[in-house]
């Protein structure tokens, strides 16, 4: 006799003003993915065909991580070394490190194993060398990078 709301109904409409509300930001998401889509597909590459631009991206993105990887590694050797000497260190690294240094880095992108175990490794590595007396760990690092101007002078 009372209009009395049982808690079981008003879990109900509750739930039903939910769902609705998810419905409706369900299809603004969706029609927004749709007009992204067409979008996408309107802008074009150089070329109409799609596989030679998926090449052109691919060695642009190389050429420009190639470009800041460089100049990340001559600014962080230029804060110690001179400008010449930098240059001579970078140009100097044996080519089967940098070969190895990628094949590293290339497995680690594949997997959380291996980004975890790249990772541990050279967390490792810096306390191993904080762990050393400053003067030798430091000895050692520039007597490595001499070697490598010393082999970029050789060339």
């Amino acid at each position: 006799m009372t209009d009395a709301i049982e808690p079981g109904e008003l879990a109900d409409q509750a739930s039903d003003k939910t769902r609705r509300e998810k419905r409706r930001v369900g299809k603004a998401v969706g029609s927004a993915k749709q007009g992204l889509k067409q979008g996408i597909r309107k802008v074009r590459g150089p070329s109409p065909n799609e596989s030679t631009n998926l090449l052109i991206a691919d060695v642009g993105m190389r050429v420009a991580m190639i470009l800041f990887r460089r100049s990340m590694e001559r600014g962080l050797l230029s804060a110690r070394f001179d400008e010449e000497k930098a240059r001579a260190i970078i140009e100097g690294r044996p080519k089967m490190r940098a070969l190895a240094t990628a094949a590293v880095a290339r497995q680690a992108s594949k997997s959380v194993p291996g980004m975890v175990l790249l990772g541990g490794g050279l967390l490792a590595k810096v306390a191993f060398d904080r762990g050393r007396n400053r003067r030798k760990a430091r000895a050692a690092g520039d007597k490595a990078l001499n070697k490598m101007a010393r082999n970029a002078d050789g060339k």
